[in-house]
């Protein structure tokens, strides 16, 4: 991987924390949310895409728990069964579509995503919610 990469991934986990923090402060939540770095190919488009794309990665996040935190058994649940949000980029280049899907074992919620040009790969805030809701027991 080389700098501008390197450099993109390190805005990318600023970012992260910086939405980690205002999505706690927000809820009264202590989760931890982070990104699978090694998801993310040496690929600058897709790393970019990152940002073009942050209302259906980051914002999306932000927009499903505020939407879970307003039901309080659905918060209540969100807080004794997620400790920690993995966001996993699918895309192995950016021509990959990738997938999509949810996923919580032991305390983290894993949301696989897509950060590639014209991928439909990514949740939107109310979709992300109900996705997150079908995990939850």
């Amino acid at each position: 991987m080389g700098l501008t990469e390197r450099k993109l991934l390190a805005k990318i986990n600023d970012e992260t924390q910086k939405s980690c923090k205002e999505i706690n402060e927000a809820h009264n939540l202590s989760l931890e949310i982070k990104v699978d770095e090694s998801s993310f190919p040496a690929d600058e488009n897709v790393l970019s895409d990152f940002f073009m794309h942050k209302v259906y990665g980051l914002d999306s996040i932000a927009g499903a728990v505020a939407e879970l935190a307003s039901d309080s058994m659905a918060l209540e649940a969100v807080k004794e069964q997620i400790k920690t949000i993995v966001i996993v980029n699918t895309a192995t280049s950016f021509s990959d579509a990738g997938r999509k899907d949810v996923s919580l074992t032991d305390g983290t919620l894993s949301i696989f995503c897509a950060f590639s040009e014209g991928s439909d790969n990514l949740y939107r805030p109310d979709k992300l919610a109900k996705a997150i809701e079908g995990v939850l027991s």
